[in-house]
């Protein structure tokens, strides 16, 4: 799967970045100007930050959260094939259940694109970190 859509996420996650930066210091130089004006002007500008935001929170997430829960399901398939040996289980079901166990302790699950970058919330607050660092830069440069 990291391989099928690696390319499309490179994009899209560039796509985010480049629109979050233009727009973000669209508004920043329109609030600097000052007038009463410029306030009609803003609404589409941080309608698309909303939602540029708001779809790499919600894909960052979705991808930490699974990670996370995979790591947590071999802890519980571990748990649970200790728990019930006290029953009556065929000793192949409780093998497979081990190895299962230690085939996900020990291969993690984790989204990337193409190993450029590791999906997850880090992602989300590198990506922040570079854009107040793009404009930080535009704005003393008087772009």
């Amino acid at each position: 799967m990291n391989e099928t859509f690696g390319y499309s996420h490179i994009t899209s996650f560039a796509y985010c970045f480049y629109i979050l930066t233009c727009y973000t210091l669209y508004v920043f130089v329109n609030l600097s100007e000052g007038s009463a004006k410029c306030w009609p002007k803003m609404l589409y500008p941080v309608a698309i930050i909303f939602t540029n935001t708001t779809y790499m929170l919600q894909i960052t997430k979705a991808c930490s959260e699974i990670t996370r829960e995979n790591n947590n399901l071999s802890h519980r398939i571990h748990k649970l094939s200790n728990q019930t040996t006290k029953f009556v289980m065929q000793q192949e079901t409780t093998i497979d259940l081990e190895m299962l166990s230690h085939q996900l302790m020990h291969q993690k699950l984790v989204f990337h694109t193409h190993y450029f970058f590791d999906i997850d919330l880090k992602l989300l607050n590198l990506m922040i970190g570079a854009v107040t660092t793009y404009l930080i830069i535009l704005m003393q440069f008087g772009v």
